[in-house]
């Protein structure tokens, strides 16, 4: 009797999470922009971030990545 490969063994199905916290080099990249200007955001107040128990590591909520898109986004005026 041939005993069964995945007897004993229990599946487990994984479903892929999109990422909501970005490091500081993902968040650049996401607002093609550099680390410094993503610093300098911070440090104006002009973006959140989410600190680890530590705080050492920023997070940045990919959220308010969007709300500071938004919130600067610039439509020219056409003069005619």
């Amino acid at each position: 009797m041939k005993k069964n490969a995945g007897a004993g063994r229990e599946k487990t199905f994984t479903r892929a999470v999109p990422k909501r916290l970005l490091k500081t080099s993902e968040a650049a990249v996401y607002l093609s922009c550099s680390t410094w200007k993503i610093r300098k955001l911070v440090m104006d107040g002009k973006l959140q971030y989410v600190a680890d128990s530590d705080d050492t590591d920023w997070r940045f909520d990919i959220f308010d990545l969007d709300a500071f898109i938004d919130f600067n986004k610039r439509r020219e005026e056409t003069i005619g």
